[in-house]
């Protein structure tokens, strides 16, 4: 379920089950729905299906996901409708959308920038979606010119700025330091912390290294933008409950006093700096007689991964994700 500015969404069965999946597509229909966003009968589908996206995607890859989907058991599962507002449920509103903003060019590489540059664009604007939630939208659901992957609001979380500006995005990251980010390690601004974990635990973190090398290289050499509504980014916490909610998956008991072999894990996820203990009290007395708070996260140090966007001090405007 993705909640957002437009209603909720519910994500359909995507195993080849021939009932209620997409067990009957043919790979040409796969493709036009991946890439184009197009469904079998003819009707759009909504861009929380990210084909602004994978519509940068070659054949090559798509033909490897569809191999990949259609290997996988099928399972019965039926698809629950949107519950969209009116008038963002009448589908036939997505014809003038998609004219406004969709923009379904393939990938061109840029002959001035290396191999390794023009890979990682390729897999930062096509495959891995980035911008699906890192870049502003506006009140209809579209991209705003000009602000690629500058950060936004999306179901609540602040995706943050991901050029290089020294202000509100990350202008201190060193490429190594991307790279470490991505395939799952610490790095010294932190580790993925709240949504940004998943991405990266159970998507970036799986690519080869030199694909991660090249999504470093390519977000490392963005043009900085300022973006107004991340300059509280630096100093932005985790909202106590998502803390302690990442902190109950490796500690039990009254007191959170972790496991045998889990108290270097729990104390990991306090030195991210999404937990920041003299702030929230009431984490310091929750957490009160298993360990002492890290100085590293009384520090303020925040990590880098999606932050609640009340904490991150932004009046953003909410996703426009449909």
């Amino acid at each position: 379920m993705l909640k957002t500015a437009f209603g909720e969404m519910t994500s359909p069965n995507i195993t080849p089950d021939p009932g209620t999946g997409i067990g009957g597509w043919s790979r040409d229909a796969f493709a036009r729905a991946v890439r184009e966003g197009i469904a079998p009968d003819g009707s759009n589908l909504y861009p929380t299906m990210s084909f602004t996206s994978y519509a940068k995607m070659s054949d090559a890859d798509i033909d490897a996901l569809y191999a990949y989907i259609m290997s996988l058991s099928p399972v019965r599962a039926e698809f629950e409708p949107a519950a969209l507002d009116f008038p963002w449920n009448q589908r036939i509103l997505l014809n003038g959308w998609r004219k406004l903003f969709f923009d379904n060019a393939e990938f061109e590489p840029d002959p001035g920038r290396s191999d390794a540059v023009n890979r990682g664009a390729y897999l930062v604007e096509g495959p891995a979606h980035c911008g699906e939630c890192h870049s502003p939208r506006n009140a209809l659901g579209g991209f705003e010119p000009g602000k690629a992957l500058t950060g936004a609001a999306i179901e609540g979380y602040w995706a943050p700025n991901l050029t290089p500006d020294p202000s509100t995005g990350l202008g201190s990251w060193s490429e190594e330091d991307l790279y470490a980010y991505l395939s799952g390690r610490d790095t010294p601004h932190g580790g993925a912390f709240g949504p940004m974990h998943d991405v990266v635990a159970e998507g970036t973190s799986h690519l080869d290294d030199p694909d991660l090398r090249a999504m470093a290289a390519y977000l490392h050499q963005l043009a900085p933008q300022r973006n107004p509504d991340g300059r509280a980014l630096e100093h932005a916490e985790a909202t106590a409950s998502v803390a302690i909610a990442t902190v109950h998956r490796f500690c039990r008991g009254g007191a959170f006093r972790c496991r045998r072999g889990r108290a270097a894990t729990a104390a990991r996820i306090l030195r991210q700096g999404g937990v920041r203990c003299r702030p929230r009290p009431e984490l310091s007395r929750r957490l009160r007689g298993s360990w002492p708070c890290p100085r590293s996260a009384r520090s303020g140090r925040t990590a880098r991964g999606w932050r609640s966007a009340s904490a991150a001090g932004s009046g953003s405007a909410p996703s426009g994700r449909s």
